[in-house]
């Protein structure tokens, strides 16, 4: 899996990285969006020009933590995709179609391993094609026949891998499909949305909230005392 590949190789990120991605958990924003009953968003920015492999895999690091610490939790749906382990062109999970079918695949193997469905209502064979409009509205209808109290949390982390001609389009329709559950007032699961842009790409940012509540900078994060203590160590070392 994903997620336990990345949190092996996280003891491997330079401090002066790690506490970057500390800074992001600890922050007003993350908070309010980590601990919200409702369905929210949150894109979580890096710096611009500091756009390096550790940054990346730090900001990684928080995705997977926060999936790790969600599993097993009774009423929590984690879903996650790394864009960024999924960039070779002889990669079968690669663009927005894996995303949305990889978050379909976690979602039945979570939920809906016993399940049963009549093909008026599913078309599970979508699952292997590429057509996006058809895994979402899937993806929509399984998300609608979960319990009521339950809350899908989904976490597309470095989706700025995914902006160029290649994969940007369908990234987009995919992003624009998930933010559209979140603000479906008449969704009964609460639905909320994190993707992380460590390049600080300023298309992906158009697509959310524009009223403050839904973009985080990790440029504008003040470091912590103790943080600046050990990064002249690590400085020096």
């Amino acid at each position: 899996m994903d997620t336990e590949a990345v949190i092996e190789s996280g003891g491997a990120i330079p401090l002066r990285y790690r506490s970057s991605a500390n800074r992001i958990v600890k922050s007003d924003a993350f908070y309010a969006w980590a601990t919200s009953a409702r369905s929210c968003e949150l894109l979580i920015q890096g710096h611009v020009v500091a756009d390096t492999e550790q940054a990346r895999a730090a900001m990684s690091l928080a995705s997977a933590s926060i999936m790790q610490g969600l599993r097993g939790r009774a009423r929590f749906v984690p879903l996650v995709f790394f864009c960024g382990r999924h960039v070779e062109y002889d990669d079968e999970l690669t663009g927005g179609s894996a995303m949305i079918r990889s978050m379909m695949a976690q979602l039945l193997q979570q939920h809906f391993t016993n399940a049963t469905f009549r093909k008026k209502e599913v078309h599970l064979e979508a699952l292997e094609d590429v057509d996006i409009d058809i895994v979402c509205e899937l993806f929509g209808w399984l998300v609608r026949h979960l319990p009521q109290n339950m809350t899908v949390t989904c976490v597309l982390d470095d989706v700025s891998c995914y902006g160029n001609r290649r994969y940007e389009a369908d990234m987009w329709r995919v992003i624009e499909f998930l933010l559209g559950l979140a603000r479906d007032e008449s969704l009964p699961p609460a639905v909320k949305v994190l993707a992380t842009c460590p390049a600080g790409t300023v298309y992906v940012h158009k697509l959310f909230k524009q009223d403050g509540s839904a973009i985080l900078s990790v440029e504008g994060l003040p470091p912590m005392g103790e943080e600046l203590g050990m990064l002249k160590v690590e400085d020096e070392l």
